[in-house]
């Protein structure tokens, strides 16, 4: 019979924890070089281990939706789901009728998404139309 010990159970967390961080840091600096620029690695490690963090009190636990979530910090700030005019998506976070948690942290990023293109759209108007063209 195959025996586990807690000292090994512990090890692969603490493992698996590490690669979590080193897959969310690599893409980051990938995927969203200009939004982290100004972080050295320690303050972005402390920055990405905060944002899993939040991500697990939503029930945010598996590597993809992490780094979907640490996307969402990158882009929006680090708490984003506390920052007023962004209620909504902690609304979408918190809600209990949608019980997986990848579910609602993916209408949260379609949503956010669409919303950015919509504000992209809106000022490429504007300047259009105040550069008379």
């Amino acid at each position: 019979m195959l025996q586990i010990r807690a000292a090994q159970i512990i090890a692969f967390d603490e493992e698996r924890r590490l690669r979590t961080l080193d897959q969310v840091r690599r893409h980051l600096r990938t995927h969203f070089a200009e939004n982290v620029l100004q972080l050295d690695e320690d303050q972005l490690t402390a920055e990405i281990r905060q944002c899993v963090q939040r991500a697990a009190t939503y029930g945010i636990i598996s590597d993809r939706d992490i780094v979907r979530f640490a996307g969402l910090c990158a882009i929006f700030s680090w708490d984003f789901e506390m920052v007023p005019e962004n209620a909504w998506m902690r609304e979408v976070l918190e809600d209990a009728a949608l019980t997986e948690p990848g579910r609602r942290l993916e209408i949260v990023f379609e949503r956010a998404m669409h919303r950015l293109e919509v504000e992209s759209h809106n000022a490429a108007m504007i300047m259009q139309f105040e550069s008379g063209g």
